[in-house]
């Protein structure tokens, strides 16, 4: 029996949360789904040169990209356009590098608005990040342990993916809510399938 994993990538430079959600293929009579999460943490200063600013970021895409390399799909938050927060150009290359690499990899990903992802959680569009925190830990009880904001975040977004590929497989209780911001996601048309 082969496993179908869905990863969730909450990016950052400071703390970037993982969540990968693993569930079983084909399905079982009692299909076993496992949760891991971790965060990958980066330190920088305001004062760092450029080159030093370019190897921080490539040192985190590539721990990045390690733990999301295997995955049958990744779900990444899409970037907060309108937020102006510190370190925007380096947040943004960030970004664009991971995405690089997976499609560089040919791992199926999909970028999903904050919105979206705070709708899917908390049941609204500008959730602060407790109740992103609360409804993920409702949604899979004793089943996931996140350790902080980012792993939950994380796991909001690998329970998107997961629930688009797996559905009634999941050993959680999908309320309409979830579904509809599930449905709402114009999802990759690449099928979601293990590469050999």
């Amino acid at each position: 029996m082969t496993a179908l994993t869905v990863t969730g990538l909450d990016l950052s430079l400071t703390g970037t949360g993982i969540a990968h959600i693993r569930i079983d293929r084909p399905p079982t009579v009692d299909p076993q789904t496992t949760v891991e999460t971790l965060t990958i943490t980066s330190t920088g200063r305001r004062a760092d040169t450029l080159p030093q600013r370019v190897a921080r970021i490539r040192k985190l895409r590539n721990a990045i990209v390690d733990q999301a390399r295997t995955a049958d799909l990744v779900v990444l938050e899409a970037p907060a356009f309108a937020a102006n927060v510190g370190s925007v150009w380096d947040r943004a290359g960030l970004w664009h590098h991971v995405v690089a690499a997976l499609d560089h990899l040919g791992v199926p990903y999909i970028d999903v608005a904050p919105t979206r992802v705070k709708k899917f959680a908390a049941d609204k569009g500008n959730a602060d990040k407790a109740a992103v925190a609360a409804g993920m830990a409702r949604l899979w009880g004793e089943r996931a342990a996140p350790a902080d904001n980012n792993q939950f975040d994380a796991l909001a977004l690998a329970s998107l993916g997961a629930i688009r590929v797996a559905g009634r497989q999941l050993p959680i209780r999908v309320l309409e809510r979830h579904r509809e911001v599930v449905a709402a996601i114009d999802w990759p048309t690449v099928p979601v399938t293990r590469r050999s």
